[in-house]
């Protein structure tokens, strides 16, 4: 979770109460960068948003063990940044309401754009990332270097594609490819799936092109390193590759029909 230095920062029973609370929600924030201020600052796992949860100070004294906060949202009916200073006992209920609105920001609402969303379900059931830690742990140095570099040619090679009817989707997704370039270190792999599949979506929104142009570059570039690179992805019925996949990563003279099952070492090898 936290690095030694911060957790020295807080007393124990304050650690013990915000460990248990946290937990449950891994994967909708992150410990941010020390700023040197405050004792701890949790952020949304999300740079489209600006919520966070920042410990200013513990108080102890004759009239108890206070803590010092401020948050945003402040509270289910009021959005913008807020602070208190409460007793210890009742501080952690104040985390965990902050923990379920920020749960439910993330989660499908009918105000999202449903086509989107839809685009993202269909991809996430095929590039959702199967390792049993993938949803705590983050690429290792070589996969962010390699994921970096597939974000460096889809920004330079989008703009291609770029016309009058577009221009602005085109600036967004580059934009978004740029944030999530520079958070591809702070992210689990499959928070980075989601986000870079949110792009996918996106783009497949505003034509085929270039949406094919995104996922191609993807599967040329990590589909033939097979578990070298970053797999084990969840391919829809067990490892049936879906039609869309072989067209991209089908070889003229290695024809793979439909339902084909490989396994690591075949991909590898293909």
């Amino acid at each position: 979770m936290a690095s030694q230095k911060i957790k020295n920062r807080l007393s124990i029973k304050l650690l013990k109460t915000i460990e248990p609370l946290l937990k449950p929600y891994h994967g909708l924030y992150q410990i941010a960068q020390d700023d040197g201020k405050s004792d701890l600052i949790i952020t949304e796992n999300d740079p489209h948003h600006e919520f966070s949860f920042t410990i200013l100070k513990e108080t102890n004294d004759k009239s108890g063990h206070y803590v010092s906060y401020t948050c945003k949202p402040y509270s289910t009916d009021n959005k913008i940044m807020g602070s208190g200073n409460k007793k210890i006992e009742e501080f952690g209920k104040q985390l965990m309401n902050w923990l379920e609105n920020i749960k439910t920001y993330s989660e499908p609402s009918i105000l999202d754009d449903q086509i989107i969303k839809g685009y993202e379900k269909e991809f996430y059931q095929s590039f959702k990332i199967v390792e049993e830690e993938a949803d705590f742990e983050s690429f290792n140095y070589d996969q962010q270097v390699q994921l970096s570099g597939y974000l460096d040619t889809v920004i330079k090679s989008i703009g291609n594609l770029e016309d009058v009817s577009n221009k602005f989707l085109i600036d967004e997704l580059k934009v978004e490819a740029s944030t999530l370039q520079e958070n591809i270190v702070q992210e689990t792999k499959n928070g980075f799936m989601k986000r870079l599949i949110h792009l996918w979506a996106k783009a497949r929104k505003g034509g085929l092109k270039l949406s094919n142009l995104m996922i191609s570059e993807f599967i040329q570039g990590f589909m033939h390193d097979g578990a070298k690179s970053l797999l084990n992805f969840a391919m829809e019925s067990a490892n049936k590759i879906p039609d869309y996949i072989l067209k991209m990563i089908s070889k003229p003279d290695i024809p793979i029909e439909r339902g084909t099952t490989l396994n690591a070492e075949e991909v590898d090898n293909y």
